[in-house]
Formats: structure tokens, C-alpha cells, sequence
């Protein structure tokens, strides 16, 4: 029975894109949506969100939603979320880590008005629970379903999620920079989980001129998570100008050494 799976809706880091070297892979800022024993999980509300939105239409969503932290392209697509406009039976808790003595719903309640945009939150129908979170918690989903959490080492911060699921594990982990002093902790939040999907953003040598920046190579983390012994490794948060082609060579030269990694690709669904 597959009570647990991941479908990928968008994969893309920094801003989203649309060209055409860029159709296989897709060109939506970050959003995964995760079923878990009947429960509907949503991992960031980039520019993907709004692609998930429209499946969800026609038919009622409770739906917990996770947000990593506040950078646009993690948030730009939650006001174009459908379903927090179209149906007062919808219900969203959506949680994320506070920012500088910044809550996500004060946040996220001073973007949607004008000047920047033609509505304001008066106009969502849905019922929406906006929670703060820290990385010493363990969220209840149901009896079945825990996120536990783990601080991100990220400009402004930021939180990722490992899911357990009937004894199942999928890690979420993206817009993080692995360093030597957090490597050993990540290896141990990671460890073998049947799936991870993990910020991969830069090569080592882009990344010599971008230390700092708050993300990660995709030659570390596929060490990384080898060593942890994960089954599954879903590369994530593309860089915005990497081809469809540069992604392919990229996850040629990762499966020669894991062969159960690839580039994570929009409309892409895995099994936990």
C-alpha cells in the first residue's frame, strides 16, 4: 500500500524561470507536495504552489503547510493558492520559524495589500492557523505522521523537515549551506532516510564565490548523503540558470556514484 508519497511542483531556486533549455526539468521556485496516511503536506509555497492549487480546485483540502523561511521565491506563490480563495470548507495550518521578532502571518499580511497587490487577506475564504515553529519541536500531524525539524545555516535562517511516517522517512531539506561545523548534524538529522530531498544548488566551483550565501554543492551532499546511508537522493533548488542540459550532465556524473540520485524534476511522483 503506498500511504506515502512525494510529488515534486517546483524544483527551481532564487526565482523562477521559463525557457525553453528549461521544460524537462522545470522552472517553478520550490514546492513538494507529500501524502502521508491520508494526510496532505505541503513543503514551501513558491511559484509551484500555484500548479498544486489548481488540482485542488474542484475538491475540499485540509493541508498543513511548511514553510522553510521567508525569502520571496518560498512564499511568491502562496497568493496565487487557489484554494485559500475559493472554498470557506478549506483549512490551512501553516507553519514557519519567526525572523527577526517577525511572525510569517504579519510577514506574509504586509505583502498582500497595495501597493503590491490588488486584494488583501480579507479576501481568502479559507480557514487559515498560522503557527511559529522552532527546531526543538516535534509536530503531530496525526497518530501516523511527525515532522520533526532542524535549523537551517541560511542568511535570515530558516528551518527543514524530516517527515516519519509509518516507519518511513523523507527528509526536506533546501536553502542550506553545509559547512564543517553543521555536517555531522545534518549527516545525523538525514540518516538513513528512505528519501531526501536536498539543496543542491551549486558545482564547487561556482561555490568558491559564493560561501556564505546559504546553499550547498551538489558534490558535498551527495557524499553526505551516501554516508548517511540514504536510499533515495532527490537534488533540489536548482540554480535559476542551469539548462536542462547542464542539469542532465550533472545528474549523468552523480549516478555514477549513487545510483539512486537524480535532479528533481517538476510533476515527478516518488514513492516513500
Amino acid at each position: 500500500m503506498n500511504d506515502f508519497w512525494v510529488k515534486f511542483y517546483g524544483v527551481r531556486g532564487t526565482y523562477p524561470v521559463a525557457c525553453k533549455q528549461m521544460l524537462k526539468y522545470g522552472g517553478n521556485t520550490s514546492c513538494v507536495y507529500m501524502k502521508a496516511d491520508r494526510e496532505d503536506l505541503i513543503f514551501d509555497a513558491g511559484t509551484g504552489i500555484i500548479v498544486l492549487g489548481k488540482e485542488f480546485e474542484k475538491q475540499r483540502m485540509d493541508a498543513n503547510i511548511f514553510i522553510t523561511h521567508m525569502h520571496i521565491d518560498h512564499i511568491q506563490g502562496l497568493t496565487f493558492f487557489m484554494p485559500m480563495f475559493m472554498e470557506e470548507k478549506n483549512t490551512f495550518k501553516i507553519y514557519c520559524k519567526d525572523t527577526k521578532n517577525l511572525n510569517f502571518k504579519e510577514h506574509f499580511y504586509d505583502f498582500v495589500k497595495e501597493p503590491l497587490f490588488p486584494f488583501t487577506p480579507k479576501d481568502f475564504k479559507a480557514n487559515m492557523d498560522f503557527r511559529s515553529i522552532s527546531q526543538s519541536e516535534i509536530i503531530d500531524v496525526s497518530e501516523t505522521v511527525k515532522v520533526h525539524m532542524i535549523d537551517n545555516n541560511h542568511p535570515d535562517g530558516g528551518i527543514s523537515y524530516k517527515i516519519i511516517c509509518n516507519n518511513k522517512s523523507c527528509c526536506y531539506i533546501t536553502d542550506n549551506e553545509i559547512i564543517n561545523e553543521n555536517r555531522d548534524k545534518f549527516k545525523s538529522f538525514m540518516q538513513n532516510a528512505d528519501v531526501a530531498i536536498i539543496d543542491a544548488t551549486y558545482n564547487l566551483e561556482e561555490y568558491e564565490t559564493k560561501k556564505g550565501w546559504g546553499h550547498s554543492t551538489w558534490e558535498t551532499i551527495v557524499k553526505l548523503a551516501k554516508e548517511a546511508n540514504v536510499k533515495q537522493l532527490f537534488l533540489f533548488h536548482h540554480e535559476p540558470t542551469r539548462t536542462d542540459k547542464e542539469l542532465d550532465q550533472i545528474q549523468r556524473k552523480v549516478r555514477r556514484v549513487f545510483k539512486n540520485a537524480y535532479c528533481a524534476k517538476e510533476g515527478v511522483r516518488v514513492i516513500v
